[in-house]
């Protein structure tokens, strides 16, 4: 279901790079639990402590970002955030999105569906960082789930933040469908007119890899329809 999700994003990304965000509540053992008696264990077992006057957990949070890919053929990069592809366990929303290239300039702006780009002055990787504020705003005594649990006063922000290596392979190739050669829009491995497979079947099975449109791209979508159904190399 998620691959099948990603691939169409990919495919109606028009050039530009979705990346998929993460923001995971999960309940962890206080490093103090045992200490202060909240738990005990017995017999290599832990258990709750009849009576105890605080909870022995604490909310964490994972937070994790990466790209439908992890390379690009030329300098010019562009990325962009798509709602679909942005998984929460307890519903916290974004209130501010960042990307940083990498490329000496810092943090920029970034809206849902609108793609940001930037153009490399050098090949190599980069470290392409994300950045999501969260703004909780909870009136004094109000009950609060997930994050929002943590003894921190009402009309607060959180800034959560990932990472990722991105390699930029050259500076000075050809833009993608120039060569006539099809690309795979899932992995970007190029698809020789000789029959072969791309780098994506593994991980889609017998699914249908989706070129970019171009010259000469029905031919070889044709031809790689039937590797993908009949397994022919």
């Amino acid at each position: 279901m998620y691959n099948a999700r990603l691939a169409a994003a990919t495919a109606a990304a028009g050039g530009a790079l979705p990346i998929s965000v993460q923001y995971l509540p999960y309940a962890a053992i206080k490093p103090n639990a045992l200490q202060d008696n909240l738990l005990m264990v017995q017999n290599e077992q832990v258990f709750d402590v009849p009576g105890r006057t605080q909870s022995p957990y604490q909310t964490q949070v994972l937070f994790a970002a990466a790209p439908v890919r992890s390379r690009a053929r030329t300098n010019t990069v562009s990325f962009l955030f798509r709602r679909n592809l942005y998984l929460t366990g307890d519903g916290a929303a974004p209130s501010a999105l960042y990307l940083d290239f990498g490329d000496g300039n810092g943090y920029r702006p970034a809206t849902w569906g609108q793609p940001l780009a930037t153009t490399y002055a050098t090949a190599g990787t980069k470290r392409v960082k994300v950045k999501f504020v969260y703004r909780f705003n909870l009136p004094p005594g109000a009950p609060a789930k997930g994050e929002a649990a943590q003894a921190i006063p009402p009309g607060y922000s959180v800034a959560r933040e990932s990472w990722f290596d991105f390699e930029v392979m050259s500076v000075a190739v050809a833009a993608r469908g120039t060569t006539g050669t099809p690309n795979c829009a899932i992995c970007d491995d190029e698809v020789p007119f000789s029959l072969r497979y791309c780098r994506c079947r593994t991980l889609r099975g017998h699914g249908l890899c989706h070129l970019r449109e171009g010259p000469r791209r029905r031919q070889a979508y044709a031809a790689h329809q039937a590797i993908h159904h009949f397994g022919r190399v």
